[in-house]
């Protein structure tokens, strides 16, 4: 492909997409890209890391909805054209910082591991290991609604 992780454009017409605890890392372009894509996406859950062009996050128009979110290290900033439920979603941004609307920051003590070390489990599913599972410390435990929900694809328990 391209270099992006989920590129959801519609091709010139509006389609809509729901994402629901999606990962997109270490992709040469964007993690998530709504490529000028105009429908609805419903984008739930996800969690972008060290999406090399673009930010982990681009939607630049539609009417998307983004709730519990979860962006951290990028050399661009995350562009997200839409509904931020709740200030739920924590976003890249250009000075280099994740935070969300309510001042929740994030950094890399608040993950397990940042190191890929995936693999596959008897029945064909993927083993993330400790890859992106939030830290017990972690201010994004329960942050997210409803209550009892994390920020970020990774359920902690």
């Amino acid at each position: 492909g391209d270099g992006n992780g989920f590129k959801l454009g519609g091709n010139g017409m509006p389609c809509d997409h729901i994402l629901v605890r999606c990962i997109a890392f270490g992709n040469r372009v964007k993690g998530f890209w709504g490529n000028g894509n105009g429908g609805t996406m419903t984008v739930t859950n996800c969690t972008g890391f060290d999406n090399k062009g673009g930010g982990n996050f681009r939607f630049d128009k539609g009417t998307h909805i983004f709730t519990n979110n979860l962006s951290y290290l990028s050399p661009d900033t995350d562009y997200h054209y839409g509904t931020d439920v709740e200030f739920t979603n924590v976003w890249w941004k250009s000075s280099g910082v994740s935070v969300n609307g309510k001042g929740l920051a994030v950094d890399a003590s608040d993950f397990v591991s940042l190191t890929p070390t995936i693999s596959r489990n008897p029945d064909g599913s993927i083993n993330l290991g400790n890859f992106l599972k939030l830290a017990p410390s972690s201010d994004l435990i329960d942050a997210g609604i409803p209550n009892g929900v994390d920020i970020g694809a990774v359920e902690s328990h």
